[in-house]
């Protein structure tokens, strides 16, 4: 059987401001503040259990990322050959007493925004590397777009009329699939991603909304360890 590990948040690296890496926790499990906050409590969070030892690497790295101290714990394999014996029944208990036990429990349970226990393995990041690989591209796509159309403006007065049409229809594709992809990354519902897009035909609408993207595809990439530069981000 393979050896399997779990990775536990002990709580925030120093040199780190914890409210800055409540914030990126925050980001990175898609949850509110007040609820990963109890995971810096220094008792011991289990982020992820089950898993290889590289799989625990690739998160190990992002919570070091985020600013979390973390480690990598073995699993004891259970052997099936050597099973442990199954606990006594409990005694039965009364009725009151069995529904006030069962009450509090009922509660948490109907309560999704309950922090997790430091004793249970916390929700798992629900942004992958694929959706935050696209918002990188789009970003990179918009920032092109941005500058072809400084630079289109400047040239199309001693270009054929022909070659300025096509330069500006490619600039338009680039544009769209650069909108498209950010708005779809950053979780934007049908509606602003239509607007978003057909603002692409009015002019300076179009650099409007173009830099309005970038500057929010720039604070989610560096949020998730991004390191973002003037052409675009790279891990």
């Amino acid at each position: 059987m393979a050896d399997t590990y779990r990775v536990k948040i002990q709580g925030a690296l120093a040199g780190f401001d914890r409210e800055q890496v409540v914030q990126k926790l925050a980001t990175l499990f898609k949850r509110a503040p007040d609820v990963v906050r109890p995971m810096l409590g220094g008792s011991g969070t289990v982020v992820k259990q089950g898993v290889d030892l590289e799989t625990a690497r690739k998160y190990q790295q992002a919570l070091l990322q985020a600013g979390c101290a973390c480690a990598i714990e073995a699993e004891k394999p259970t052997l099936a050959l050597d099973p442990m014996p199954a606990p006594p029944p409990p005694p039965p208990q009364s009725a009151p007493k069995a529904a006030a036990v069962a009450a509090p429990a009922a509660a948490a349970a109907a309560n999704p925004y309950a922090p997790p226990a430091s004793t249970k393995a916390a929700a798992e990041p629900v942004e992958d590397d694929a959706d935050l690989d696209s918002l990188a591209l789009g970003q990179k796509l918009v920032i092109y777009t941005i500058i072809a159309n400084f630079a289109w403006a400047a040239i199309r007065g001693s270009m054929p009329q022909g070659l300025t049409g096509l330069l500006a229809i490619a600039i338009v594709i680039t544009s769209l699939v650069g909108v498209w992809k950010i708005a779809t990354a950053l979780g934007s519902n049908i509606v602003m991603k239509i607007l978003a897009l057909v603002s692409m035909f009015v002019p300076l609408a179009n650099l409007i909304v173009l830099v309005m993207l970038s500057m929010r595809a720039t604070k989610r990439l560096k949020e998730a360890g991004y390191t973002v530069g003037f052409l675009g981000a790279r891990r």
